[in-house]
């Protein structure tokens, strides 16, 4: 997976509501489902689901999407780095074509409720750059939208 990259040309795009590992799982679902399609990009905070054919390109240079295969193997030794990789993408601290461990993708989706929860802190408005300053401040914090 790699974050900062759409894959080109689109062969199918929608708009997807929910969480964002509702978004992701949905995205794969739809591409899984779709003839001849083997890649999804998910463009976060909008929820735009994209679907490419197995000769797409990649185009480089957009912050907030990440680009993966449809399916990966089970890869828990990754979730922190999909923590502070989808912490940092969302924030704008990572360079737009950083690349990620191929089986980064499905750890993704493990631990996306814990970015979630995370990415809804006030500590992060006011522009943390880590998964561990983050976790450090956790308790220091209260959640936005909560006196």
């Amino acid at each position: 997976a790699t974050v900062g990259q759409v894959w080109s040309p689109i062969m199918a795009a929608m708009s997807l509501k929910g969480t964002e590992s509702e978004v992701l799982t949905s995205c794969r679902e739809h591409c899984k489902d779709t003839a001849g399609c083997a890649h999804v990009t998910v463009q976060f905070p909008m929820g735009l689901c994209q679907l490419a054919k197995a000769n797409a390109t990649i185009v480089e240079g957009i912050l907030g999407a990440i680009s993966a295969p449809v399916s990966c193997p089970k890869a828990e030794e990754q979730e922190e780095l999909a923590f502070r990789k989808k912490y940092d993408v969302l924030h704008g601290t990572v360079a737009p074509s950083d690349p990620l461990p191929s089986l980064m993708a499905c750890a993704f989706l493990a631990c996306l409720a814990a970015v979630t929860v995370t990415a809804g802190l006030t500590r992060t408005r006011r522009g943390l750059t880590s998964f561990h300053e983050a976790l450090q401040q956790e308790d220091e914090e209260t959640p936005l939208g909560v006196a």
